[in-house]
């Protein structure tokens, strides 16, 4: 019966999370969002602000769903109700794009939108997650993810090539852009009901009353107790800060070498190539290697992107844009490789504990949520060689304390 499950749900989350990763490109913080708010306003820390409320509302609800993740009944079923109502959220912005309001209401709909949508997944994450890790067998588990976003990632650079048809024809910017978000609102819909075709073992449902403040206050004795943990909450918070630079890259290039909307689309269609082969590499590489292996070429894929950043700033080449477009490209890459953090993370801790420790996680990576916003602001006073080095800096120090890091895990 568990052995059908597993099969079952592997096809469905396979399903569910390619058309996921497909219509997440449409509303894409780190690609689409940033060059169309900047496109609207001009403002690189509206860009970051966009990226941040994404980030925060994700994680927000991921802080205490670890304490009710247990007492769900029907999980499937939480998850396809609350993932369906968040996604429907999305048709808001096309609508609100095509009225005659301000660039700035306009912009506030759609990060309303993102904060709901964003809310919508981190209630169902931790349960997802969780359901997961009893369904599909743990040699599974990461070719799972990562063939999500190989799905996901052939969806969204058919979508990425949809988005530079759209964006290279005609009409007003607000009304390609509101062709866009529609058809990611769509795809993104059809994925939030593909939740309502998981299904569950039998499970214990814990009926005790909950005290959430006893629950936070619990969390540092989980913290204390794993020092493999700590180890690993070390190395992701200091590679977390690359957030600074995620959604600058394209907008450096367009604002650095005047590019125009043909090339800026081209630079965003291969952004989203890279995050196809992200779930080529990431998702393979901790079972060929480690997951440690996986979290290292990660942090070194970002010492060579932001370094390529910097050579490009100041070096003569009249058209840098081929390298601009590799530069993009491993900024794609480095979208996935959060999944060497989370495979470590599942690897480590037991099944009973592993809601609580990924809501341990979120919330120790919460404040991580206001990096892109600094980046924006970083971006505006300093310039973007700032952004860039700092992140160089703070990576160096990652690949050293990931060292820390069982080889074997």
């Amino acid at each position: 019966m568990a052995q059908d499950t597993g099969k079952r749900n592997f096809i469905s989350m396979l399903v569910e999370g390619g058309f996921y990763f497909t219509g997440y490109t449409f509303f894409d913080v780190y690609i689409v969002i940033p060059v169309f708010v900047y496109s609207m306003t001009n403002d690189l820390k509206l860009s970051g602000l966009a990226v941040a409320i994404k980030v925060s509302f994700f994680i927000l609800p991921q802080l205490i769903m670890g304490l009710y993740t247990s007492r769900i009944k029907n999980v499937p079923g939480f998850l396809g109700i609350v993932g369906l109502a968040g996604r429907l959220t999305f048709f808001m912005v096309p609508a609100f794009l095509l009225t005659g309001l301000s660039a700035y209401i306009k912009i506030s709909v759609l990060i309303f939108a993102l904060a709901a949508g964003s809310f919508s997944d981190g209630l169902t994450h931790v349960p997802w997650l969780d359901m997961m890790g009893r369904t599909i067998p743990p040699y599974r588990r990461g070719k799972l993810m990562g063939y999500q976003m190989i799905l996901g990632g052939i969806g969204g650079f058919g979508a990425g090539i949809l988005i530079k048809y759209i964006l290279s024809g005609q009409g007003t910017l607000e009304t390609r852009y509101s062709l866009i978000f529609l058809v990611g609102a769509v795809i993104m819909s059809i994925a939030g009901a593909l939740l309502f075709t998981l299904k569950d073992n039998e499970r214990p449902v814990l009926k005790q009353n909950i005290n959430i403040r006893d629950f936070f206050g619990s969390l540092h004795v989980y913290f204390r107790k794993h020092p493999m943990y700590r180890k690993l909450i070390l190395t992701q918070s200091i590679a977390g800060m690359s957030a600074l630079a995620s959604p600058l890259y394209i907008l450096f290039a367009k604002n650095h070498f005047a590019l125009d909307q043909a090339q800026v689309s081209t630079l965003m269609l291969s952004q989203i190539a890279g995050s196809l082969f992200a779930g080529l590499i990431w998702g393979n590489m901790g079972q060929l290697k480690s997951n440690r292996f996986t979290i290292q070429a990660g942090i070194l894929t970002n010492i060579f992107t932001v370094a390529l950043a910097v050579f490009l700033n100041y070096s003569d080449m009249e058209k840098p844009f081929l390298l601009l477009t590799v530069l993009v490209f491993a900024a794609g890459v480095l979208l996935g490789n959060y999944i060497g953090y989370l495979n470590y993370l599942m690897d480590i801790i037991s099944e009973k504990e592993r809601p609580v420790y990924i809501s341990l996680t979120y919330t120790i990576l919460f404040p991580l949520t206001l990096v892109p916003l600094l980046g924006g602001f970083l971006a505006d006073t300093a310039g973007f060689m700032t952004v860039f080095f700092v992140v160089f800096v703070f990576c160096v120090t990652a690949y050293v304390t990931s060292f820390r890091l069982s080889s074997k895990t």
